[in-house]
């Protein structure tokens, strides 16, 4: 994505999404709404991975719509071996470092691809929704262990949650929070906690926010409980697919915010064209005419692959330059 991803839904209708910071998680997918065998992770990226940046070039209007080199370095990097990319129809350089930018940080930074498969409950995420999940897959890679479900009852007086799971492995554990879903589907918390028996949760923190829904008609609300506070990941989704069997397939990146750091805009310089290309100027003459109080300083010459000329004047021997006007 760049500033807005494009879309095509069905029938051949073409939309787009802006790919804003900030989003707040809209759904909660866990263990128990994942459906079994259909989760998988992939590593890749935009770009080649031996490519650190993106060198954008566009036609800068301050310059003259000279062709113009910028390069933009996602933080952390070198930029020592950047993609070539033409902007077409970008004319600011602060419009094509701010693409050039997120493109090289779609490369750096989500490289982790998400997906899985789950039902229509009526909760589905729409594209570009930031949606937060757990899966052993996930705990399994980032070394973090957590355990998710769904609860079967709660008593409200105590803070104790019951939930189907064993969390025999998590009982007497330090540190432990909880997400917890509302029953709107967003995602809830972190909340401290214990483990105090293999199906029960101690709420230790402030749930007061909590909004849940028991009933004989749908699931119990989802949960997951681990360490700290970094076992679920947030995944902004780029896919929402029926299935013919009445599935939905959710596909998405791990949505790190470095990559909507963007930084000012570095210095950027024109680029030097192959001879033979770049415009010239040839017999350049120049006569004075007026009087003393109003000298007048008539220039000619003959210009070739050039459409415009900026004139500058000088008056400190070339130490400064004002331009005059552009013809």
């Amino acid at each position: 994505p760049l500033l807005a991803r494009p879309l095509e839904l069905p029938g051949c209708i073409y939309t787009a999404i802006p790919d804003d910071p900030g989003v707040m998680p809209s759904a909660m997918f866990t263990m128990r709404n994942i459906i079994d065998g259909t989760f998988s992770i992939q590593h890749g990226g935009t770009l080649q991975d031996a490519n650190d940046s993106v060198a954008a070039t566009f036609l800068n209007a301050s310059e003259g719509y000279r062709q113009t080199r910028v390069l933009c370095i996602p933080s952390g990097s070198s930029g020592l071996n950047p993609k070539e990319i033409s902007l077409r129809g970008v004319t600011d350089s602060a419009a094509a470092y701010r693409i050039g930018i997120r493109m090289a940080n779609e490369n750096k930074w989500r490289k982790k691809l998400i997906g899985f498969d789950t039902g229509l409950e009526g909760m589905l995420p729409f594209y570009g929704d930031v949606v937060r999940v757990h899966h052993y897959l996930l705990g399994l890679e980032q070394a973090t262990s957590a355990i998710s479900g769904e609860m079967y009852d709660v008593n409200v007086d105590n803070g104790y949650l019951y939930v189907y799971e064993d969390l025999t492995s998590l009982i007497g554990e330090p540190d432990l929070r909880v997400y917890l879903r509302n029953k709107d589907g967003r995602p809830f918390g972190p909340v401290t906690c214990n483990v105090i028996a293999k199906g029960t949760i101690d709420l230790t923190g402030n749930a007061s926010g909590w909004l849940q829904e028991f009933g004989d008609d749908h699931a119990g609300p989802l949960y997951c409980v681990g360490k700290n506070s970094d076992f679920m990941t947030d995944v902004k989704v780029t896919l929402v697919q029926p299935n013919k069997d009445g599935t939905v397939r959710i596909e998405g990146v791990e949505d790190n915010p470095n990559a909507y750091i963007e930084g000012a805009v570095p210095e950027y310089s024109p680029l030097e064209l192959p001879k033979g290309l770049a415009p010239e100027i040839k017999t350049l003459s120049w006569s004075i005419y007026g009087d003393e109080d109003n000298p007048r300083l008539k220039l000619s010459w003959t210009g070739i692959r050039a459409d415009r000329y900026l004139i500058q004047s000088s008056t400190d021997g070339g130490s400064t330059w004002t331009s005059e006007e552009t013809v």
